[in-house]
């Protein structure tokens, strides 16, 4: 295996690794650094996400001024429609973890934010304060408190004496080593970074590529579109791998553009509206 092979391997089976990590912030595991969530890129020891950061906007280093906020990888006068600003980060608060239905409302643990509520993934179920898998789940086997009693196990949602032939006991709940992203290959081996658990191997796969140790889709991902490391900025997105203005913009000196209502680009790119005047509708007007 090459050293390239490797190192990627490395970092995909670190144990235990949290899922959420909160913005700017570094997370160490067995004293190696965690790898950043995708859409986020690392920047010194940080971890920030480039289309929201107002001190990181579109790259490491680039910070907005006082009146500015960060959308879409761009410092401007107001958010992009659909987005709104918190703290000079403009998000979605229908999708956004850090801001789930609010500015400052994160989701915890696995949780992810969606219509603007924190909810579990699809494959798991709240059971108070934590998503639970109820089909192995010792402590919530088959239902939120329902527990195993000493010396029992949970198999597919129901308390047996032994796992299921081709499971295998990890901590009283039956498991596939083969399938299994937080038991891969052995108990307690869980893979980091959004990869899956094939063969008991943690792996992107073939629709996934690693990226700064995060199994990212580089066909849709902002923060890797087309290859590792190319951002999305100046209000474009990817799509299949490119990166492009929406079709209501146009792209003006690396920034997507709103034509009819930019002062910097009024009517077209680089006419620039006198001081005082609005772009209104493609002119300005004082």
């Amino acid at each position: 295996m090459s050293n390239k092979a490797l190192a990627a391997t490395v970092l995909l089976v670190l144990a235990a690794l949290p899922p959420a990590l909160p913005a700017c912030e570094k997370t160490y595991l067995d004293g190696v650094l965690a790898p950043c969530r995708e859409a986020e890129i690392q920047c010194d020891s940080l971890c920030v996400a480039p289309r929201k950061d107002p001190d990181n906007c579109g790259a490491c280093g680039t910070s907005c001024p006082d009146e500015r906020v960060c959308s879409l990888g761009a410092c401007s006068s107001s958010c992009a429609p659909g987005l709104v600003a918190c703290s000079g980060a403009c998000v979605d608060l229908e999708t956004d973890r850090d801001h789930c239905g609010a500015c400052d409302a994160p989701c915890k643990g696995v949780e992810v934010c969606k219509y603007e509520e924190c909810r579990c993934p699809d494959d798991q179920t709240a059971c108070g304060d934590i998503c639970a898998w109820l089909s192995h789940d010792p402590a919530h086997c088959g239902a939120c408190d329902s527990a195993c009693k000493d010396g029992k196990v949970c198999s597919h949602g129901n308390c047996v004496s032994t796992c299921a032939p081709g499971e295998t006991n990890c901590a009283g709940a039956c498991v596939e080593l083969s399938s299994d992203p937080l038991h891969c290959g052995a108990c307690d081996r869980a893979c980091a970074g959004n990869a899956a658990c094939l063969s008991g191997i943690c792996s992107c796969g073939p629709e996934r590529t690693l990226c700064n140790g995060v199994c990212t889709d580089i066909l849709s991902s902002n923060a890797d579109c087309g290859a590792c490391g190319n951002i999305c900025a100046g209000g474009s997105s990817c799509k299949d791998g490119v990166c492009a203005c929406s079709d209501d913009r146009e792209s003006c000196g690396g920034v997507c553009a709103d034509l009819h209502s930019s002062n910097d680009n009024c009517g077209a790119c680089g006419v620039v509206c006198a001081t005082g005047a609005t772009c209104v509708n493609g002119n300005c007007q004082p």
